[in-house]
């Protein structure tokens, strides 16, 4: 049922890098609520810590808004010696940095090549959606006993978006427009997800969105795809307001067997 409901060179390090981070690197951006606070985790030896996160976990996250950004180019290498210039710092926290990067699946290290961002493949992308389409499901059996109406509310202003963009008339061509509908369905999936109380499958989900975001060559939004999301969302909020939790986690699995590719 739904309810009502450490030393002196590492610190200065860290102050003369500064420039060289966007503020997400402080705030997570579009997916920071979901897995950027697992920058934090990295090991105080790694520089000095500001703000509660050390400096690796400062350049990871700032290496990640890059890589999801596209800044960073699949296939492109991330050198040390570079990145440690840029940072201004010693290559220890870069190190940490890249094996966080590393654990999110976003690089790939090789003994004598380097680290470079991983290149996206068709059989990756249905992998991916394939996984996440197994854990959507479970986040939204498990939120149920925990969303109230004003979460329900915040869902259904989340498809308001949504229908908002498709009554733009060149919203496809929209890169602006895109946006809001990309941040509205991330914002209605990751509302579900926090709400599942499970903080694991939250982490993990978060990094398998941010590993598709990857793929995004290999795939594009349009309007029909928009359209079929904005339903398949309202089913969700409909069976969530008539407090059909069996339904909604039902609903949840259409939406997610939707995304899989074929083939």
């Amino acid at each position: 049922m739904m309810h009502d409901t450490k030393t002196n060179s590492a610190v200065n390090g860290d102050q003369a890098g500064i420039g060289a981070f966007g503020m997400d690197a402080f705030g997570g951006g579009m997916f920071g609520g979901a897995f950027g606070d697992a920058a934090g985790e990295a090991s105080g030896a790694s520089g000095g810590r500001a703000g509660g996160r050390t400096l690796a976990g400062r350049i990871h996250a700032e290496l990640r808004r890059r890589i999801m950004s596209g800044a960073i180019g699949a296939g492109e290498r991330l050198v040390v010696d570079r990145l440690a210039a840029e940072f201004a710092t010693s290559i220890t926290p870069i190190r940490e940095a890249l094996r966080l990067l590393e654990r999110d699946a976003l690089i790939e290290v090789r003994p004598h090549c380097g680290a470079t961002v991983c290149l996206p493949t068709p059989q990756r992308f249905r992998e991916l959606h394939q996984v996440r389409g197994a854990l959507e499901p479970l986040a939204m059996s498990q939120a149920c006993e925990h969303l109230t109406p004003a979460d329900i509310d915040e869902l259904s202003r989340t498809i308001d978006i949504g229908r908002s963009v498709l009554a733009e008339p060149d919203h496809a061509d929209d890169p602006e427009a895109m946006q809001r509908w990309i941040g509205a369905d991330t914002a209605f999936h990751m509302l579900i997800w926090r709400r599942s109380g499970n903080g694991l499958l939250e982490r993990m989900l978060g990094q398998l969105m941010d590993m598709i975001r990857l793929h995004r060559e290999l795939y594009f939004v349009c309007t029909q795809r928009i359209a079929r999301s904005v339903d398949e969302h309202q089913a969700i909020v409909d069976a969530l307001r008539a407090g059909d939790a069996p339904a909604a986690t039902a609903r949840m699995t259409d939406h997610m067997q939707s995304f899989i590719p074929l083939g």
